[in-house]
This record gives C-alpha cells, sequence and structure tokens, in this order.
C-alpha cells in the first residue's frame, strides 16, 4: 500500500478542519463538516491504487467498530 505524501495530509487536513469549522458557525450537523474531508480522502486512496470497493469496504467497518 502506497503512503500519502505530506501535502496530500496537509491538504486532507486542512479541508477537514475547515469543513467543521464551517459546520460549527453555520449549524449544521458534524457529518456535513467532515463530508468534504472524507470525499478527498477517497479521491486521495483512489489515486493511490485503492479500489473503491475496498475503501468503502474500510469505511464501514470503522463506522461499526467498537
Amino acid at each position: 500500500m502506497n503512503s500519502f505524501s505530506i501535502k496530500q495530509l496537509t491538504f486532507l487536513l486542512t479541508v477537514t478542519i475547515t469543513g467543521v469549522i464551517f459546520s460549527v458557525i453555520f449549524h449544521h450537523p458534524l457529518v456535513i463538516g467532515f463530508l468534504p474531508g472524507y470525499l478527498v480522502l477517497v479521491y486521495l486512496s483512489k489515486q493511490n491504487k485503492q479500489s473503491v470497493k475496498q475503501i468503502f469496504q474500510i469505511s464501514i467497518r470503522g463506522i461499526f467498530q467498537d
């Protein structure tokens, strides 16, 4: 598995934090704030040769993990 570059991680973190801040400021659910960061993560994972099926399986496992 390829890892992300510092530039990619910085971009992902910036998008995620910005989304959460806007979500809080405009009183939207936090899931809306995290959505842009998640979409960027999916895009970057796809660029790193991960299949969409694998990305979503990992996502579902993360949601339902104890």
